[in-house]
């Protein structure tokens, strides 16, 4: 039918890739993270990341941006321009028995030079969330 659909792998740990926030879906995407962890006892650990963004190429289409401010997407402005933006995330999760574990996220999102500013799009985005997660 002539449509291209997005990857979306059914067992996919969302969070393990390209951002705690999961603000980006895959596709024309590049990023590069930097990354500190530490284990406080057996059953919890912390951490802290930064991540890079960029387009792959420019000029050739816009990424999927699948969040943003305030609950709308954020507008791409200069498509010759790569730099989607950074974001810090800071984590921690405790593990209990029969597989459960509670995580705390704290992510910042610094918006690149690619978004249109004339649109307001100059905000950063701060995310906090738990999450409980049982695992079988």
């Amino acid at each position: 039918n002539g449509e291209e659909g997005t990857y979306d792998a059914y067992f996919y740990e969302r969070h393990a890739n390209a951002g705690l926030m999961d603000l980006f879906d895959w596709g024309n995407l590049t990023y590069i993270t930097l990354g500190w962890t530490g284990k406080m006892n057996e059953r919890t650990n912390f951490g802290a990341m930064y991540h890079m963004f960029t387009l792959t190429e420019t000029g050739t289409g816009t990424g999927q941006f699948t969040r943003g401010i305030r609950g709308q997407t954020l507008a791409f402005g200069d498509n010759t321009k790569d730099d989607l933006g950074s974001e810090i995330d800071l984590y921690a999760e405790h593990m209990y028995d029969g597989g459960l574990s509670t995580v705390l996220r704290l992510g910042y999102f610094m918006p690149g030079d690619h978004f249109d500013t004339a649109a307001g799009n100059e905000d950063e985005i701060m995310e906090v969330m738990i999450e409980g997660k049982l695992t079988f």
